[in-house]
Parts: C-alpha cells; structure tokens; sequence
C-alpha cells in the first residue's frame, strides 16, 4: 500500500512554533480554524509574516510529542511512503530546510511531494494521513478506495468529515487503524466499502 504522509499540523507543530516563539501570548487551542489569519490581530499578523520568512523558520518547526516515533513506525511498516506537504510560497528558504528536516529521517528526495494545500486531493495513494479536513474530505471524495486519516488537531475539532475519512485522536490510533487494515488486506475478504468502514 502506498502512503501518503503530510507534515505541518502531523508531524511539525506549525502552530505551536509560531505561539510558542513568537506570539507569546497566544496558545495553539485558539486556532480552531485552519487558516491562521482569522485568528490574528494586524500586528500578529505583521509578526508572523515576518517570522515566517526568516532564514530557520522552517528548520526550528519542532515534532509533535511521539511524532518522531509515529513517522519511524510507519517507515518500517511502508515500502512506499510519500512526503506530500505545502510549501510556504512567500519564504525562501522554506523547501530547503523542509528538505534537510525530512533527509535526516531518512525520507529521500524522490519521496517528497510539494503540492498546494488546495491540490493534494489529485495525488494517489491508498492511505492519506492529514490535519486539514477540507484536505481529507475532498480526498476521500476523489479516491473512494483509500482511507484518509484526519489527526485531531484544534483546527479541525468538530468539522464534519465524509465517508472515508478516519478521525484519530492519537498517533497510536492511527497505527491501530492502519494494522486492522493491513490484517483485513491480507485476509482479502470483502469489498472496498468494508474496508473503508472500519
């Protein structure tokens, strides 16, 4: 099976970087939507932009708590994973410290796709693992084999999701979902839609 793995907002804590070393006084449960903008004042604002063109941005992004593992435990169970992840247009920098981040876990260049956010849905794969929920849903909606894993972040608490897509609340749930998946293919009983009901 192919994978295909996002990083801002799964593996890099986008949001927490920015509260965490820039805004203070700003935690990342404010930000329940996933466009940042609308939860900034103009000088937050002015801040981030900024920020978020400086040389080491990108770099300094730091791994969610258990990430590090999450994305080690799912190298050595895919053959085929696929880095598909947004790059930030307005930084410079930006796709080569995203690069360097991803080759010192071992992913190579020619398993990094950078696709804009509003695009993903177009690539194929059998598994897509996200935080965006429009991202997911249209997806989902596209590949009606697959299975889209929407990780809990705050940005995406109570939106609806369509069928296909698996709202985990852990990385452990993930790999749970992902072995009762593998368990069922390698049983091959049932059609596509048992599958993607599980």
């Amino acid at each position: 099976m192919e994978l295909l793995l996002d990083v801002d907002g799964v593996l890099a804590d986008y949001t927490g970087h920015l509260c965490y070393k820039y805004l203070p006084n700003r935690h990342p449960r404010e930000f329940t939507t996933f466009n940042l903008s609308m939860h900034l004042t103009w000088e937050e604002t002015q801040m981030w932009e900024r920020a978020r063109v400086e040389e080491g941005f990108c770099k300094s992004i730091p791994w969610y708590p258990g990430a590090h593992e999450f994305l080690c435990d799912l190298q050595a169970r895919f053959n085929e994973l696929m880095i598909v992840t947004a790059r930030d247009t307005r930084a410079p920098h930006w796709v080569g410290e995203r690069d360097a981040w991803l080759f010192a876990e071992g992913i190579k260049h020619n398993q990094i796709i950078y696709c804009p956010t509003d695009k993903k849905y177009l690539v194929s794969g059998d598994i897509l693992i996200e935080d965006n929920v429009t991202t997911c849903n249209a997806w989902a909606a596209r590949h009606t084999r697959g299975h889209a894993l929407l990780i809990e972040r705050p940005h995406n608490a109570g939106y609806p999701v369509v069928e296909g897509v698996v709202r985990v609340k852990a990385y452990q749930d993930a790999i749970d979902f992902l072995d009762s998946l593998a368990s069922i293919k390698s049983e091959n009983v049932g059609p596509a839609s048992t599958l993607r009901s599980i």
